[in-house]
């Protein structure tokens, strides 16, 4: 246990103002920042994001690490020597800085700001040369003083940019260079507050009470390339001026001293208290007239707070309960204190990603921190903690403890994500955000019980995790003996849909990578902030946890966070601290390097032999085999954690399925009805059985659903579609599965089938088997629609709340009429009398469904202009969703032309309705078209390097399924060779696309008479 630091070594601060104009100042200094993606809009979860190219001599605010320019010289064509910026993104760890001293000055009329910078510096090998990362800022000057060995400043030959790797050169005029020593490098300069919502940008936003436009100084979102080296830790000492005094919170534990009237009348001069040793992305200022809710005290004795615009001060009280508990948790679970004097989080109306932390001052979009019952989801709340409890883990995994090089990413990203679910888990045990293990391995299916109060049968109750129904046996007095029926767990482990199954798509393609995998342009490190390193990290995690058990998973975790503290770390580094705790017999290295270090994952194939005995088999799994053509695999082996259980015991079985081992047999009781392996596929692999087995699991599913647990159903689906979707499982078997939903009452198995019946209709939409694909969904939705009620139960529990949502989705998007009618009617209401709006649960449905079979231009423009109106974030989104929902093509051509006004669509937001928009049927083409016809415009206003952008293409382009969109997307290509962050992503839509087109040629025949057969007698 180590004692939290004192208040001298406060790392962020708030500054709580009272000036009339609005200034956020988020500044990520001396080096490029990375933003969360995870937790974005629709389809994403805010990612990191990098800015602009160099275009000219303005570098990054923050931007200026120390690194050495010419340790060395490369020879050119022709024998030329060329010097070392030229040849390397790095900064070198020969030239390694100590300490930080800077001043900012923003300038919020003006919209410029002015600053300087003293960076002292160690070189530890003589060179001609030092060089800072700098971007989007004008140097005015450069010197250089010794600081030892007598002292002194030294003269400079030439400082000058160096924008093909962002740097910033300060060139020796001696000819011998620099000795090693200690050096002072000071830089002053400039730069714009710019309008875009990267680098140090300005915004607005309006007061509703007063509409007043207020001016904010935003976010400086710097990308982590180059310019971030995380490995490289400094103290910083920073001195804010700001118009106006600071407020009261800023003097009580925020500030080492404050100048007014200084350096002029009516500006204030802050000086913050020196910095623990910190990666320099992590900082984060804010000059602000935001507001927030009295400060929970966390038990180890810091505040906890959260701010935001005053006029959404009373939306935080949620993010501040749900963050100071799970706050509290991860203290507890690393049992590491938090090393910082306060924690605060903040919601930013234009902020680039979804969230990004800040170690002490978390930011985020007030989409993903605000939570109002009265126009919030469930969805929408469940999203909310999830982000929140992502942010607060990094403030170990990524600040305490931060990786050396982007390669590890993982070991930020993956944790944080794991660790959320945790977090959420442990402040909402009733939202089953991940699946949970009864305290017993076997449980009988009959046991009596005996209850210290009275309990009226039947009723469903909880022991050890695990749903139970009490049949009665004699009275209800009290110490009545009670006949308890087992009923699987009711888990809803939204892990499973939200993290787990999306990325094994993108993990089954070509275009994938590792976990682990070197980079060094930024444009590749950029590419890292993906779902692999964030999902299948995770995922992989999860695996891990369970083949180490959870108490030596945690003890390691542990032991490398405390090890690591206010350090760097490797892969190796987990690994070593891992084994320290994990048995002893289980090599930790050589099971994860095979997860972790080559991309994709295995099928297992399951073949029955003589005496119940299953034979386990390992290869890759693709989303088409055939893909690599005459290539050779390569070795794609791992060493898979077998789990499996069967029909008479809820025992689960444990081995290994090796890389070196041919094949693993494991024994089952020929009595067994069914055996299932990945037991809640908890294992990053799919399964494929030999159709006997295939038949057994169906046929629980169809006679006694409940006999296999909520996630193993949701596994069987997906595999089962998947394995289909690849041509290793006849379809026929995985549309047999999809029977059994007319008794399926969870929302996981659900929603899992929602996505691949999705997948369906997108490849069928356009050929004569969609009317009967449709006839089926809507037959097979009719009776959970009519078990689920339109005035959903807000105090209802979250599983059966998206239950709900989910069943009223399916019916209206394949036609269900009753639901139609009775959508278009709340919808007619609504436009009606927009005051009196749907429950929150049900505004999506509401104006997606509606707009699009009643919308027409005078109920879109009361939409807009509702939408313009609108203050919350939440619910602006879910009308940018409504609008995107109208079936007419030139008010979608219209929308577009409407949000590239950022008057109307925040650049934030741009992206998202642009989706949306392709989403629709209608709007598909016309956002391809946009793209090919506006690609100069869109890497003129948001460049290359912007994910978002590029992850567009492939979202756009996912539902093409024929040879003529292929070609275009080739043409598009070859036009525009230069994709930036979006290289990978252009890969992805091409494989994506070629695969869609091998899909409809190999399965639609099938598909189809397996559906005529099925939906003979149907309306």
């Amino acid at each position: 246990m180590r004692d939290a630091p004192k208040r001298r070594d406060a790392l962020f601060y708030t500054l709580v103002g009272t000036c009339c104009l609005l200034a956020v100042l988020c500044v990520c200094l001396i080096a490029s920042l990375v933003l969360l993606r995870r937790h974005l809009t629709p389809g994403g979860g805010g990612d990191h994001e990098r800015p602009p190219p160099p275009l000219d001599r303005l570098t990054n605010l923050g931007d200026l690490m120390l690194g050495d320019a010419m340790a060395t010289t490369t020879e050119r064509g022709g024998g030329a020597v060329r010097p070392e910026w030229e040849a390397d993104y790095r900064l070198p760890a020969t030239t390694l800085p100590l300490h930080y001293d800077l001043l900012l000055h923003p300038d919020l009329e003006g919209g410029t700001f002015t600053g300087e910078v003293t960076i002292k510096v160690n070189v530890t090998q003589a060179r001609r040369s030092l060089v800072v990362n700098c971007k989007l800022l004008e140097v005015l000057s450069t010197r250089l003083w010794r600081l030892d060995a007598g002292g002194g400043e030294v003269a400079l030959k030439r400082a000058f940019e160096y924008p093909a790797n962002e740097f910033w050169v300060a060139e020796v005029g001696d000819s011998a260079g620099l000795a090693p020593g200690t050096y002072s490098l000071k830089m002053e300069f400039s730069g714009k507050l710019t309008d875009k919502i990267v680098g140090f940008y300005r915004s607005v936003y309006v007061d509703p009470s007063s509409q007043e436009r207020r001016y904010r100084l935003e976010v400086s979102i710097i990308h982590p390339g180059p310019s971030g080296e995380s490995a490289h830790r400094y103290r910083l000492e920073v001195s804010i001026i700001h118009p106006g005094p600071s407020g009261e919170s800023a003097h009580r534990y925020r500030l080492e001293g404050e100048v007014s009237d200084s350096p002029a009348p009516g500006l204030t001069t802050v000086e913050f208290r020196t910095s623990v040793p910190m990666v320099t992305y992590l900082t984060c200022f804010i000059v602000s007239d935001f507001q927030r809710l009295p400060p929970v005290n966390i038990s180890q004795g810091f505040p906890f707070s959260v701010y935001s615009t005053p006029a959404q001060v009373n939306k935080t009280a949620y993010a501040l309960e749900l963050g100071s508990k799970v706050t509290e948790y991860y203290i507890n679970y690393f049992n590491i204190p938090y090393p910082l004097p306060k924690l605060d989080m903040i919601a930013i109306p234009d902020f680039v990603s979804g969230a990004m932390e800040h170690w002490g001052l978390v930011t985020f979009r007030e989409t993903l921190m605000l939570y109002d019952p009265n126009i919030s989801s469930t969805a929408n709340q469940q999203r909310v903690a999830l982000v929140v409890a992502h942010e607060l883990a990094h403030m170990w995994f990524g600040n305490l403890m931060t990786l050396k090089w982007w390669n590890d990413l993982w070991l930020n990203e993956g944790f944080a994500t794991y660790m959320e679910y945790k977090g959420v888990d442990n402040a909402h045990p009733d939202w089953h955000v991940v699946g949970r293990l009864p305290l017993y391995e076997d449980i009988p299916r009959q046991r009596t019980y005996r209850f210290r109060q009275p309990v009226h049968a039947p009723e469903l109750i909880w022991v050890n995790c695990v749903r139970y129904f009490i049949k009665r046996n004699g009275n209800s007095s009290l110490e009545t003996g009670l006949n308890v029926r087992y009923v699987p767990c009711c888990q809803m482990d939204s892990f499973l849909v939200d993290e787990l199954h999306p990325v094994m798509v993108l993990d089954a393609v070509l275009s994938s990578h590792p976990i682990v995998q070197s980079v060094g342009h930024p444009d590749e490190i950029t590419e890292l902030f993906d779902t692999i390193s964030y999902n299948k990290a995770a995922s992989i995690i999860r695996m891990l946890e369970d083949f180490m058990g959870a108490d030596k998973f945690r003890e390691g975790v542990s032991r490398f966070l405390n090890k690591f503290k206010f350090s760097n770390a490797l892969t190796q580094d987990l690994y070593d601290e891992l084994e320290s705790s994990g048995p002893e017999a289980l090599d930790i290295t050589r099971v994860m390097d095979t997860w972790t270090r080559q991309m994709g994952f295995p099928v297992v194939t399951v073949t029955p032999q003589r005496g119940g005995v299953r034979e386990l088999r390992q290869s890759r799994f693709l989303a088409d085999p055939a893909a690599l053509g005459d290539q050779q695999e390569g070795g794609y082996l791992w060493d898979i954690p077998v789990t499996y259980t069967t029909a008479s015991s809820d025992k689960v079985h444990r081995a290994w399925l090796k890389s070196d081992m041919d094949s693993l047999k494991v024994e089952v009781s020929e009595s067994e009805s069914w055996v299932k392996f990945n037991h809640h596929q908890i294992g990053y692999y799919r399964v494929n059985y030999g159709s006997e087995d295939w038949r057994s699991l169906t046929g629980a599913l169809l006679n006694n659903t409940l006999s296999l647990e909520t996630p193993d159903r949701a596994h069987l689906l997906d595999d089962a579609f998947k394995l289909a979707d690849s041509g290793l499982l006849d379809y026929k078997i995985a549309l047999n599965l999809t029977g059994y939903l007319g008794n399926e009452t969870e929302y996981i198995p659900w929603s899992v089938a929602a996505t691949n019946f999705g997948f369906l209709r997108k490849m069928l939409s356009g050929t004569i088997t969609y009317p009967k694909l449709r006839k089926y969904v809507r037959n097979l939705v009719e009776k959970a629609y009519q078990q689920v009620s339109w005035d959903i139960d807000p105090k209802g529990s979250n599983a059966n709340k998206l239950l709900g949502v989910k069943i009223l989705s399916l019916a209206c998007e394949y036609g269900l009429p009753e639901c139609l009618q009775e959508v278009s009617r709340r919808f007619s209401s609504w436009v009606s009398n927009p005051d009196r709006k749907p429950p929150p649960d049900l505004r999506t449905i509401i104006y997606h469904y509606g707009m699009f079979s009643t919308g027409g231009e005078d109920i879109w423009d009361k939409m807009w202009q509702m939408y313009m109106n609108e203050t919350d974030a939440q619910e602006r989104t879910k009308l940018l969703y409504g609008l995107a929902s109208v079936p007419e093509p030139w008010l979608l051509h219209r929308y577009i032309e409407y949000a590239k006004d950022e008057s109307n669509v925040r650049s934030q937001d741009f992206f998202t309705v642009l989706h949306f928009i392709a989403s629709n049927p209608v709007g598909n083409p016309i956002v391809w078209d946009f793209i090919r016809s506006e690609w100069e415009y869109l890497t003129g206003r948001f460049t290359l390097n912007n994910r978002y952008l590029g992850r567009t293409i492939p979202h756009v382009c996912s539902s093409f399924a024929n040879r003529f969109k292929l070609q275009e997307m080739e043409t598009f290509f070859s036009l525009y060779p230069e994709a930036g962050a979006g290289t990978t992503a252009r890969k992805q839509a091409l494989e994506k696309v070629a695969n869609n087109i091998k899909w409809l040629e190999q399965h639609r025949t099938t598909i189809d008479t397996w559906l005529t057969d099925a939906t003979q007698g149907l309306v």
